[in-house]
């Protein structure tokens, strides 16, 4: 149809409704993880606490628990994520990367990400997960890894790279 009267009140009201919903004074954030004997937890959890002390609303999701939709859901409406897997096999484990298969690549470009882990052996699943993170467009500030259970030297580096989401 073709407006008559004030065509560029439709026009207002078109950019009103297409601007995304206000989120908050603080950055909103989603730290999501799985986990085999519970390392990898340990260090999602120190990565939620530091940057909720640095001013961020932090969502923590154990993707076994709240299901990789809702996972996917929340790191739509974030502003950065942090992805951890341990490494098993030689890879991340499968939920991790069923939540990456479900991470749009258009409404999510550009958002800052971090890849972390702790494993065994030989610790590759942080940098696969970093390099699908940068296939689907998010920006990666870098990985945290950490070899078996995390003491308090090996949490203060992974929480070193973790502060870069916030920069």
């Amino acid at each position: 149809p073709v407006l008559n009267r004030d065509p560029m009140g439709a026009v207002n009201r078109y950019e009103e409704w297409s601007r995304p919903e206000a989120k908050g004074e603080k950055p909103q954030g989603v730290v999501a993880y799985v986990s085999c004997y519970g390392y990898t937890r340990v260090l999602a959890q120190a990565i939620a606490r530091e940057l909720t002390e640095m001013g961020a609303d932090i969502r923590l999701m154990d993707v076994a628990e709240d299901g990789v939709d809702a996972v996917s859901a929340a790191i739509g409406e974030a502003d950065f994520l942090a992805l951890g897997s341990p490494t098993f096999n030689r890879d991340a484990l499968l939920p991790i990367w069923d939540v990456l298969a479900r991470t749009s690549c258009i409404t999510n470009r550009n958002k800052k990400a971090l890849a972390f882990g702790c494993f065994g052996w030989s610790g590759e699943a942080a940098g696969f997960l970093a390099q699908r993170m940068e296939q689907i467009g998010l920006k990666v500030v870098g990985t945290a890894t950490c070899r078996m259970r995390p003491n308090q030297e090996k949490l203060d580096a992974v929480l070193e790279t973790a502060r870069k989401l916030m920069e």
